[in-house]
């Protein structure tokens, strides 16, 4: 008898105790994504970014705060995103690039504000400046040179590379462009320029 009375306890506590525990779940659940959401300002501070599924959450996390915070905030907040990401494995920059340019050209179309483009615009000068001094490109990687090419069309200013790849080609014509820069810049460039017979030196639109 006594045994039967502990089994039918048992059984009570399993069925009070279920019902409390769902309760409780969704109460921390609750509490984790206000926890979360309160937090969405700061995540600049925050982010750790080691490889291309860290960088895509990071990304997730971010829509809030390039959907709802102000453009100066959020283009800080993207120029954290680019430089914390600019360190992931050859296989995810181009992913990256493309995720990041689809995030600031919302941004860049607010920037009302007199220089609210130029951290954009230091960005793409610093790439320059390697690109320059890397002699004609050759030390410096591909992704850096597709990311300066991608800037300079974010930023309304082709010119820059079609001058760049222009003066490239009256140096050195027979030496050609790294496969994933061609692809990049006749992507970007594709409204402006034809491609001569070497499919190396743009040739610009009458």
């Amino acid at each position: 008898m006594l045994r039967q009375e502990m089994e039918m306890l048992e059984m009570l506590g399993r069925t009070l105790l279920n019902p409390l525990h769902a309760t409780v779940s969704l109460a921390t659940l609750a509490l984790v994504l206000l926890v979360s959401a309160s937090g969405v300002c700061s995540l600049a501070d925050e982010l750790e970014v080691r490889d291309d599924c860290s960088f895509r959450r990071a990304m997730l996390r971010s829509t809030a705060v390039f959907a709802f915070e102000s453009p100066e905030s959020a283009l800080d907040h993207w120029i954290d995103l680019w430089t914390v990401s600019g360190e992931l494995d050859d296989r995810t920059r181009s992913g990256r690039r493309s995720l990041l340019i689809n995030a600031v050209r919302p941004l860049l179309a607010k920037a009302t504000a007199p220089g609210m483009m130029a951290p954009v615009k230091n960005i793409r000068d610093r790439l320059e400046e390697r690109l320059n001094a890397g002699r004609l490109g050759g030390e410096v990687p591909s992704d850096e040179m597709c990311d300066w090419i991608v800037l300079n069309r974010v930023l309304g200013e082709n010119d820059r590379t079609i001058d760049w790849m222009s003066h490239r080609c009256r140096v050195a014509p027979f030496r050609p462009l790294p496969k994933q820069v061609k692809e990049t810049a006749s992507v970007e460039l594709a409204d402006d320029v034809e491609w001569d017979e070497t499919c190396n030196c743009p040739v610009q639109k009458s």
